[in-house]
C-alpha cells in the first residue's frame, strides 16, 4: 500500500474526495493546509497545519517525509515556492511525483501527470516517437456531456479567498504564489462573477455584430496573468507587452480584411484594463476598427469560426489544433512541435497571418492518444458528475 502526501491543490472538495478513495482502498494519506482555504477545502482527519514561513519548509518537510515513508506526492503547481523544494527533496527519496492542471484539453478534461507540466512535461517533442508511442493505444475519447463548471469554480475560488481572510490568525506566515493580494483580485473577480449574465449578452451582440459582414478573423486568448505558463515560461513580462508584440505585429503583416478577437480568461480580475490597453494600442498603430475585445463567449465558437490562433501557451492552442485549426505559440507548449502548432518569435509570427500552417490531423490524433494515456482524464474538479469522472481517472494515471 502506498503513502499519499498532499499539498496545496485544486481549489474545489475533489482533492478531500481523492483523499478518502485511496483511503479507502487501503492506502495511507496525509494532508498539509498552508492557508486557511487549504482548510476550508480539506476539513477532515489526517490534515496537518504547516503555520511556518518558507524558510523552515525545507527541513519540515524533509523530516515529514522520512517519518511517514511516503511513496507519492501529490500537488497543483510546480512552480510554487512551496512546493518547489518539497519535489526536490521528494525526488531525492525516490518518492513519485504527481502535478495536477486545470487540464490540457477543456473543458471537461483534467491534467494529472507525473514530474511535471507545462514547460516541465515529459511529453515526448519527437513526432516520430509521438506517433510510435501512439500505435496500439485506445481511440481519443469524446467529451463528455457535462454541465459548465465556471460558475462552481468561480465559488469555489471565493470560497478559498474567503478561507484565508477568516483563518488568517492560523496562518500568518502564509505568502501566496500570486503576485496580487486576495483583497486586489476580489475587487475585479466578485463584481465580474456576478455581472457575467448581463456582460456575456453585451458581448456577444458586439461580436455579432462587429463579424456581420462576414470579415475572417484570428482568435487571441489570453490567459491569467498570474497563470504560471505566463509567468515561467513566457518571453513577455505581462499581457500589455504580450498584446503589444501581436498587435504590432498584426498591423506589419497581417492582410488588410483580416480582423483580430481577443478574449480574456474567464477568472481574470484585470479584465477592465486588459481591455482598454488592447484598444488603446490599437488605435496608436492604426488597428482601430479591426480589433474587437471581449470578456465573456463562447471560446468554442470563436475557435471554429477563426482562420486561426495565436496564443502564449493557453490549453485552448490544443482544443483548436483537434479542431485543425492553425495555432501559432509564443510561448513553451507542449503542442509546439513540427506538425502540430508553429512557434516562434516575432518574424516568425509575421509569416504566420499569410501562411498559417495547417496541423496533421493523424499526428494530433496521435498525440491526444498519448496524452490521454499518460497525463489527462474526462471530468473537472468542480461539478459531482465531473469530479466522478474525474476520481476514476486520476486513480489510472496513478496505477492504482
Amino acid at each position: 500500500m502506498g503513502v499519499f502526501v498532499f499539498l496545496q491543490m485544486p481549489q474545489s472538495s475533489f482533492p478531500r474526495r481523492l483523499g478518502l478513495k485511496l483511503a479507502a482502498k487501503g492506502h495511507t494519506v496525509h494532508k498539509i493546509n498552508f492557508c486557511g482555504g487549504d482548510l476550508l477545502h480539506w476539513p477532515w482527519p489526517g490534515a496537518r497545519n504547516y503555520r511556518k514561513d518558507l524558510n523552515a519548509w525545507p527541513t519540515f518537510f524533509n523530516d515529514f517525509l522520512e517519518r511517514s515513508r511516503a511513496t507519492d506526492l501529490l500537488l497543483i503547481g510546480d512552480r510554487r515556492p512551496l512546493h518547489q523544494p518539497a519535489i526536490t527533496l521528494a525526488r531525492r527519496r525516490g518518492v513519485r511525483i504527481f502535478v495536477f492542471d486545470e487540464g490540457y484539453v477543456r473543458p471537461h478534461f483534467v491534467t494529472l501527470a507525473k514530474n511535471g507540466v507545462g514547460g516541465r512535461s515529459e511529453l515526448p517533442r519527437d513526432p516520430d516517437l509521438i506517433r510510435e508511442l501512439a500505435a496500439g493505444l485506445p481511440p481519443y475519447p469524446p467529451p463528455p456531456d457535462l454541465k459548465p463548471d465556471i460558475h462552481r469554480k468561480v465559488r469555489d475560488a471565493i470560497k478559498h479567498h474567503f478561507g484565508n481572510v477568516v483563518f488568517w490568525p492560523i496562518f500568518p506566515r502564509y505568502r501566496t504564489h500570486r503576485p496580487q493580494t486576495v483583497f486586489r483580485e476580489l475587487t475585479g473577480l466578485l463584481p465580474r462573477h456576478f455581472t457575467r449574465g448581463r456582460r456575456r449578452k453585451k458581448d456577444e451582440t458586439a461580436l455579432r455584430e462587429f463579424l456581420a459582414d462576414g470579415r475572417p478573423y484570428f482568435f487571441l486568448p489570453l490567459q491569467l496573468p498570474a497563470d504560471t505558463q505566463i509567468r515561467c515560461y513566457c518571453p513577455f513580462i505581462n499581457l500589455q507587452e504580450l498584446m503589444t508584440v501581436i498587435l504590432a505585429s498584426f498591423k506589419r503583416r497581417a492582410p488588410e480584411e483580416y480582423s483580430l478577437v481577443i478574449r480574456s480568461h474567464p477568472l481574470d480580475w484585470e479584465i477592465g484594463s486588459h481591455r482598454k490597453f488592447a484598444l488603446s494600442f490599437a488605435k496608436a498603430v492604426g488597428l482601430e476598427g479591426r480589433i474587437c475585445f471581449v470578456n465573456e463567449g463562447d471560446t468554442d465558437r470563436m475557435i471554429a469560426g477563426s482562420k486561426g490562433l495565436v496564443l502564449v501557451n493557453s490549453t485552448t492552442g490544443l482544443t483548436a489544433l483537434a479542431k485543425g485549426k492553425p495555432v501559432f505559440c509564443l510561448g513553451e507548449a507542449i503542442y509546439a512541435l513540427p506538425g502540430l502548432a508553429a512557434s516562434g518569435g516575432e518574424g516568425d509570427l509575421d509569416e504566420f497571418w499569410s501562411r498559417p500552417p495547417q496541423p496533421d490531423p493523424a499526428l494530433c490524433r496521435d498525440f491526444l492518444r498519448l496524452l490521454r494515456d499518460r497525463a489527462i482524464t474526462t471530468g473537472n474538479y468542480y461539478t459531482r458528475e465531473g469530479q466522478d469522472l474525474a476520481l476514476e481517472g486520476c486513480l489510472r494515471l496513478l496505477g492504482i
